[in-house]
């Protein structure tokens, strides 16, 4: 049994020969019982440790047995296999389980403590083929063997598009739908030699497995193909690397002169964000020949709005592009102060709107003014998650009193009451106050290893935590007040069952 508090401090002991044990010198509060046991299905249970004298509260809490899975491994002439590494794992909405086991001697293997359910196999062995997310329905299949043949490296061939050799790609093999971490026998990245060749080991045994090979390379735009292993083995499988395409953009004002130190973003497949230089110039190297969108900004000469360039047309487009700040007559000012009204300094400030956006940061006195603006409604933006955040919408220029009052985001925390085995689940905050705050919901996925959640990060406000399961809430608590930097709690979300 192990028993944990919410300050994270641990004590183990272990049941005697009645299933008993005595937990002494624990602090008064809430505690978490974990209760383990090599044939039981992991359970929990929530302590309340009274303050003061008295006798201590009995608890009784029943273990339901879980199911074995036993197997041999062999290689393909019917000999043992020592050291092989076997995963079972599931990743349910309830939440991710797995187990893990190494093969004797002997080539045999056992998982015990396994809830019923299909669950994904993985095997693996140095010098071997390995066995990837093969399905096993634990409680009804019991003895089984597995087969891991000699290893065989495939070869992987990186090119450029016109058919020559590209050295130094780098080769990533991934099997999908197999969960993460469930085949480290397979190598997980090769560098292309001079040759253009790359060695891929411990791929699946079964030659017609999916998998998907993504290349990168410091000068060319990455890419990806989906193959199979069958394909990989015969070697003929190669991965082109299209020519890199570049944007070249130029800032410049309403007059032509060229503008040193705006703000340039692209967004498209690739996203990315530079200043120009003391010519105005900004080069965007490495890109793949699609569709972009780029805008320059600055704080006072105003946005050049959006301005669509498309690599992929014929004759490629005109370099370099010109973004033209026009200064609009809207101006945004303000200030950004703490929850005590005191000012704060170099806070990110951001306007968005539909005839561009700007960005700035605050003086030493809090304040922050954006000017060149065209007319129009902007959301204006304040802080970081860290330091919290503050937004006002509906903005319309110009504004020259905006108050941004940032508070530290605070936290909740608290226990599930379940009473069956250890599950898992997702535990959604949904901001329910202030009314003209923007909807928001973080979610915090966690595993069947402890009934407890803590989820950080929480603009103050007033939430509803709910406990999810397979899309449907199981169990939930409203009104929750989150203050600012504060930890709420112990949140108890109780599953009727």
């Amino acid at each position: 049994m192990t028993l944990g508090s919410s300050l994270r401090r641990f004590l183990a002991v272990e049941t005697d020969g009645d299933g008993q044990c005595a937990l002494r010198g624990l602090e008064p509060g809430l505690q978490v019982a974990q209760i383990r046991h090599p044939d039981y299905l992991t359970a929990h249970q929530l302590l309340e440790i009274p303050t003061g004298g008295g006798d201590p509260p009995l608890y009784e809490v029943r273990l339901h047995r879980g199911h074995r899975l036993r197997g041999r491994v062999d290689d393909e002439r019917g000999n043992p296999v020592a050291l092989a590494g076997i995963i079972v794992s599931r990743a349910a909405d309830e939440g991710p389980e797995r187990s893990r086991a190494t093969s004797g001697g002997d080539g045999t293997f056992v998982l015990s403590a396994l809830a019923p359910g299909t669950w994904s196999l993985s095997a693996w062995a140095a010098g071997r083929r390995s066995i990837a997310s093969r399905p096993v329905e634990i409680g009804s299949e019991d003895d089984i063997r597995l087969v891991l043949p000699a290893d065989r490296p495939a070869t992987v061939w990186t090119r450029r598009a016109d058919g020559s050799p590209l050295p130094g790609a780098r080769v990533t093999p991934r099997v999908p739908e197999a969960p993460p971490g469930s085949l480290p026998g397979i190598q997980p990245s090769r560098r292309s030699d001079d040759r253009g060749q790359a060695a891929l080991h411990g791929l699946p045994a079964d030659p017609a497995r999916k998998v998907i090979l993504e290349g990168d390379h410091n000068d060319y735009p990455d890419t990806a193909l989906e193959t199979t292993v069958e394909e990989l083995m015969q070697g003929n499988v190669a991965l082109v690397f299209e020519e890199p395409a570049e944007i070249e953009a130029l800032v410049v004002d309403a007059e032509g002169a060229a503008v040193a130190g705006a703000r340039v973003a692209l967004a498209g497949p690739v996203s990315r964000e530079l200043s120009s230089t003391s010519a105005g110039s900004v080069i965007f190297r490495r890109l793949p020949r699609a569709e972009f969108t780029l805008e320059a900004w600055t704080e006072r000469r105003g946005s050049s709005g959006p301005v669509c360039v498309d690599l992929s047309s014929t004759p490629p487009p005109a370099m370099p592009v010109p973004l033209v700040l026009r200064p609009g007559p809207g101006v945004l000012a303000g200030r950004v102060v703490d929850g005590d009204g005191l000012p704060l300094a170099l806070v990110p400030v951001a306007a968005e709107g539909p005839e561009g956006s700007a960005r700035t940061a605050t003086g030493e006195d809090g304040s922050f003014r954006i000017e060149g603006l065209a007319e129009g409604t902007y959301r204006v933006s304040a802080g970081t998650r860290e330091r919290g955040t503050a937004r006002i919408g509906g903005v319309s220029t110009p504004a020259g009193d905006l108050l941004l009052r940032l508070e530290p985001p605070g936290s909740v925390f608290g226990f599930i009451l379940d009473p069956g085995p250890a599950r898992g689940f997702s535990i959604a905050a949904q901001r329910e106050e202030p009314a003209d705050a923007e909807p928001s919901s973080r979610v915090y996925r966690f595993s069947s290893k402890e009934p407890r959640f803590e989820i950080g990060g929480l603009p103050p406000g007033r939430y509803r935590i709910l406990l999810m399961r397979a899309g449907r809430s199981e169990a939930e608590a409203a009104g929750v007040e989150v203050r600012p930097g504060e930890r709420t709690g112990p949140i108890l979300l109780r599953i009727e069952g």
